[in-house]
């Protein structure tokens, strides 16, 4: 028979394994239900995203959908602007309904989509050539516009306009110093567009009563907007235009005031004449807008290279034999973006963030470094 000790121990045992087996049920279940709540909400957000690739795929975005995701991005600044300018445009083309890339019945519409923009050469290089003959007439000052890279120009390419196309072409000696005044941009009481900025400058010069006859006949004749009118034809799916006019090369110029010392004689082509005359020239960008996109695609495009750069260093680390061809390239490059990364901190800290010139030069540089870092991979070299 069991004794009363040895009832009392086993008592004790159960007791005492009773409790443990309730603590660590417990412990368990403080544990394991908030890992099942939380596996449930990945589930379900998981479904939900399942979900919505499924109706993306098979019908894509809405007019409504596509501008709550970008309209307080400022990245989208210039695609919020067409889309609001055109929603029956923009509806027609997320809906596969635009006629020079319709969508078939049987296309699913990511496969449509990939399509359409792998096959819209003719539109980009149309884009292209509307960009070059603008930029012929307002000059940018934003090398960066919708992701697309274009020439853009510097008020001190307006110096050496002025004395080259001016001062050399119609043979005149400027008396004074070529001032330049800031630029103002347009607002609702001058009648300017608010992403057109003007600015002036003021000359002081010397010349015959001809070649300033000349030049009066230039400056009305300056940014003659027939150039924007298209002149390609289509041929099929393809679209042929002319050639793309070079920046700044049918600016848009006025006069703000014209003062000359001796009544300007047509008759008299060789004679001695001075005078003062301000000069209006026209710019695009430089805006509070363009400042804000500007300033993002660097941002984004900086911590997309930072990404990049670090994914190929870890692959180095891990395969040191196939990163032995190009793994010391890409060490000084990665030296060379953290100088650039450290000077451009240091500019903004010390910059306005108005600076449009220095977000300018920045843009420039991050094309020149990304360029140089697809030439460093070797899955990137033809």
């Amino acid at each position: 028979m069991i004794s009363t000790s040895q009832k009392e121990h086993l008592t004790y045992s159960l007791i005492l394994q009773s409790g443990i087996l309730l603590g660590t049920i417990g412990i368990g279940l403080y544990y394991i239900i908030p890992w099942f709540d939380t596996m449930s909400t990945n589930l379900a957000n998981a479904t939900n995203a399942i979900s919505a690739y499924k109706k993306v795929a098979q019908s894509g975005f809405t007019y409504q959908e596509l501008w709550a995701k970008i309209e307080s991005k400022p990245e989208y600044g210039e695609l919020s602007k067409i889309i609001k300018a055109d929603p029956q445009g923009t509806t027609s083309a997320l809906a596969g309904t635009d006629p020079l890339y319709p969508k078939k019945p049987t296309e699913d519409y990511l496969s449509w989509l990939k399509n359409a923009i792998a096959n819209n050469d003719s539109t980009k290089q149309a884009l292209v050539l509307q960009k070059a003959k603008l930029n012929s007439i307002l000059p940018n000052l934003n090398p960066v516009s919708g992701n697309m890279n274009e020439d853009y120009i510097s008020l001190k390419e307006y110096v050496r306009f002025i004395e080259t196309n001016i001062l050399k072409q119609f043979h005149f000696n400027a008396t004074s110093n070529i001032g330049m005044q800031s630029i103002t941009f347009g607002n609702t009481t001058n009648g300017i567009p608010p992403t057109i900025g003007m600015f002036q400058f003021q000359l002081d010069f010397d010349g015959t009563n001809g070649d300033i006859l000349d030049f009066i006949k230039y400056i009305n004749s300056s940014g003659n907007p027939q150039i924007l009118i298209d002149d390609g034809t289509w041929t099929g799916s393809d679209i042929i235009w002319q050639k793309a006019p070079t920046i700044m090369s049918n600016p848009l110029i006025t006069i703000g005031s014209f003062s000359i010392e001796n009544t300007l004689d047509p008759n008299n082509r060789t004679g001695e004449n001075n005078g003062r005359i301000t000069l209006n020239f026209y710019v695009r960008g430089g805006s509070q807008d363009d400042i804000t996109y500007l300033a993002e695609n660097i941002k984004s495009r900086r911590t997309a290279l930072e990404k990049n750069v670090a994914a190929a260093i870890k692959d180095c680390q891990n395969n040191t034999i196939l990163c032995a061809s190009y793994g010391k390239r890409l060490d000084a490059f990665n030296q060379k973006y953290i100088e650039f990364a450290r000077s451009a901190d240091a500019l903004a800290k010390s910059a306005p963030a108005s600076d449009i010139y220095g977000l300018a030069g920045q843009a420039n540089t991050m094309l020149a470094l990304e360029n140089e870092f697809n030439a460093i991979l070797p899955q990137n070299k033809n």
